[in-house]
């Protein structure tokens, strides 16, 4: 499992290779983080627009078509990964952990970044 997920991040970008970020420090686990981090970060952007329009036009029935069928592709990824953990053996938990933490720092990092804007316009409302 983690050498699809290399392989794929190699497929990407060519010009990285474990053998130069070895000397750095960064391990598989770093690698795996910033891979779920730079993937959370892709899909806000690309996101983003397409669920405002959709709130804006208020589809709802299509917004909670959308969020259901993400949910259900979620659960039967869940599943397979654990399938194939204890089939192979492989420490596909690991490195799904290490996915779900860049993902996590990426909500937290938008969570202090709305509640800071919403302080702020909180404040200047008070002043004026």
């Amino acid at each position: 499992m983690q050498d699809v997920l290399y392989d794929f991040l190699l497929a990407i970008s060519p010009f990285i290779k474990k053998a130069q970020l070895v000397p750095l420090g960064i391990t598989d686990q770093h690698l795996y983080f910033f891979i779920g981090l730079i993937g959370a970060i892709l899909s806000y952007i690309l996101l983003q627009p397409v669920i405002r329009l959709i709130v804006v036009l208020q589809w709802s029935k299509l917004l909670t078509y959308l969020m259901s069928s993400f949910l259900f592709l979620i659960i039967l990824g869940s599943i397979y990964i654990s399938r194939e953990m204890f089939i192979v053996g492989d420490s596909g938990l690991e490195l799904m952990g290490n996915i779900a933490l860049g993902i996590t720092l990426f909500g937290v990092v938008l969570l202090i970044t709305h509640l800071a804007q919403n302080l702020i316009a909180y404040v200047k409302q008070i002043k004026s």
